[in-house]
C-alpha cells in the first residue's frame, strides 16, 4: 500500500553534499578564532578548536555515510 515511501528520491544522492558544505563551514571557525584569540583567551580558543574538530568530523562522516549508502540509487 505505501511502497512509495521506501523509494529513494532522485535528488537524494546529490543532497549529501549539504553535509560536506556544513563541514567546510565549520572549518571556517578556526581562522576566526585565531583572529580573536586575544579577546577570548586560550581556554575558549581550545574549546572552539575542539568544537570544530568534533563537528566537522561528524559532518564529513555523515557525508561519507550518505554517499556510500545511496551509491546504488543513482
Amino acid at each position: 500500500m505505501f511502497e512509495f515511501l521506501d523509494d529513494i528520491p532522485s535528488w537524494a544522492y546529490n543532497w549529501c553534499y549539504f553535509f560536506a558544505f556544513l563541514g567546510a563551514l565549520q572549518l571556517l571557525k578556526l581562522p576566526l578564532a585565531l583572529l580573536v584569540l586575544n579577546r577570548i583567551g586560550f581556554v575558549l580558543f581550545f574549546a572552539v578548536v575542539l568544537d570544530v574538530l568534533v563537528n566537522s568530523a561528524t559532518l564529513f562522516t555523515l557525508f561519507w555515510m550518505c554517499r556510500s549508502s545511496l551509491r546504488n540509487s543513482r
